[in-house]
């Protein structure tokens, strides 16, 4: 299949995907004449509910009839193990460890898997890959620090997200219209727009990154904070709009960072570990902030806590940015604000 058609078909799909019109007025449904329940029924008990139903539905999702892991011929897993050796090999290089050691266990496992032939074999050998690409993963700095934001922004955002219908609610006077779907609209192209800005910057993300992430979150916390404290229904939509924005454009630096530092074979997988973290932070958070059994916090100072979620992320990261730049400095290492540009040379 051609990249032209792949990228028109996950087009089509993501259009489908987030094509929701009735998203922006959830709330209303069920706090209006159609259901009547309260706003405390809804995000402190169906909301929650709902959070958790959907996880355990993940688990019992069908099993896909091919995989990287658990569905590969002999031969395709014996050259798929010499790649990743190459890859290993490069990674480490670049990282200055030892590609000895790494290339011995990279022989080891090929071994192991012609030795083991049956199924319990089969299945140790699938997780020892799995466990391999793990340690590959996380144990580089730049990609447990990419993936650490990606987990706890990814957990404020969708908690944000789920419950901002309720502060507009509560931020509406009884003249005012609705306008949810609109601020939805207008989001949705500014985050296009920023997305595809972002990403014609040539900046020198493992250097600037921490920085730039940093002053992102403390002012997406500004933001909520913000809205947390606001009674005008307008300033509520443009602190949500600046909060989402902002996260979105980041995100796709983190996935394409994450994902430089991956083999091919580990994208779905590694991809999956931050995700799933990033939703047992979010059920861990909506139980404490929003449950009935912990805190139950009021609307608006929900919001406070998640604008104080976002300050701290903020700020340690910022702290990490100065720790970089002060050991840069000491070692006399120029800073590099952007990669360098590629140009074509004439050979003529």
């Amino acid at each position: 299949m051609s990249y032209t058609r792949i990228s028109l078909l996950l087009c089509v799909f993501g259009f489908f995907k987030e094509f929701r019109p009735s998203d922006p007025f959830s709330v209303e449904y069920f706090t209006g004449q159609w259901m009547n329940f309260t706003k405390e029924q809804v995000y402190q008990e169906i909301f929650p509910v709902g959070l958790v139903l959907a996880t355990i539905w993940a688990f019992f999702l069908p099993p896909v009839s091919q995989s990287i892991y658990f569905h590969r011929s002999k031969t395709s897993e014996c050259a798929e193990e010499c790649l990743q050796s190459q890859q290993t090999i490069q990674i480490k290089a670049e990282r200055c460890i030892d590609e000895s050691s790494q290339t011995q266990l990279k022989i080891q496992t090929v071994k192991e898997s012609d030795a083991n032939r049956g199924t319990f074999g089969k299945i140790k050998n699938v997780y020892r890959s799995m466990w391999r690409d793990f340690l590959l993963a996380y144990s580089n700095p730049d990609q447990l620090k990419w993936s650490v934001w990606w987990a706890f922004a990814t957990c404020g955002y969708f908690q944000v997200c789920n419950y901002i219908q309720f502060l507009w609610k509560n931020s509406m006077e009884e003249s005012d219209n609705v306008y949810n779907g609109l601020a939805e609209a207008v989001l949705t192209v500014i985050v296009a727009l920023s997305m595809f800005g972002i990403g014609k910057l040539n900046l020198n993300w493992s250097v600037v990154g921490e920085a730039v992430l940093s002053v992102f979150a403390l002012i997406q916390g500004a933001a909520l904070i913000v809205a947390s404290q606001t009674q005008n229904i307008w300033c509520s939509y443009i602190s949500y709009i600046t909060f989402v924005a902002l996260y979105q454009a980041m995100i796709t630096v983190v996935s394409s960072e994450v994902a430089k530092n991956l083999s091919d074979e580990s994208y779905g997988f590694i991809f999956g570990i931050n995700m799933l973290v990033a939703l047992l932070l979010q059920s861990l958070l909506a139980f404490a902030v929003t449950g009935n059994c912990v805190f139950a916090l009021s609307i608006r100072l929900q919001y406070v806590v998640y604008g104080g979620y976002f300050m701290i992320l903020g700020t340690v990261f910022m702290a990490m940015a100065i720790r970089i730049m002060v050991q840069q400095s000491k070692h006399g290492i120029h800073f590099k604000l952007w990669q360098p540009s590629f140009v074509a040379v004439d050979r003529n």
